[in-house]
């Protein structure tokens, strides 16, 4: 497969599982901004087996996720995109995009040995991101039960 135009149409499409076939450009793939219930496209796994030739672009997840912001998976990987959540009453709540929480090529296999200097850091910045989590978690909570008075009162 290399259109997917008969696919633009399909108002009620959610998954587009089209491994290992030759989408070869973005703007294919883009043609599907239209489907608003789309949520996830599988244009690889999620080992990167199987991939179009799309997925040998520079960025091409990056182009993608910004420019369907409704999706929530590619190629196998969830992520949330940059939005905000509000009740119509309450200031808005910023979810900001994910950020990868561990080097890139951290767990995969090589010979090094962790210093007590790099074990540190890492715990740092892995306490610096559990209290992000709980202050989002909270600030969500807030949220819902303000939702929840709201609705209480109707």
């Amino acid at each position: 497969v290399e259109s997917l135009e008969g696919l633009a149409c399909l108002q009620m499409l959610e998954v587009v599982y089209l491994q290992g076939n030759r989408v070869k450009d973005l703007e294919t793939v883009l043609g599907l901004a239209g489907n608003s219930r789309l949520r996830a496209i599988h244009l690889q796994d999620r080992d990167g087996s199987n991939p179009n030739p799309v997925c040998h672009l520079k960025n091409y997840k990056d182009t993608i996720i910004k420019k369907l912001p409704r999706l929530g998976n590619l190629d196998g990987a969830f992520f949330l995109s940059d939005l905000s959540i509000t009740d119509g009453e309450s200031p808005p709540i910023h979810i900001p995009p994910p950020q990868p929480w561990l080097p890139p090529n951290l767990l995969a296999p090589s010979t090094f040995i962790p210093t007590e200097t790099f074990l540190d850091s890492t715990t740092t910045v892995a306490k610096d991101l559990l209290t992000e989590c709980d202050a989002l978690a909270k600030a969500a909570d807030t949220a819902i039960q303000h939702q929840a008075a709201i609705r209480r009162n109707i």
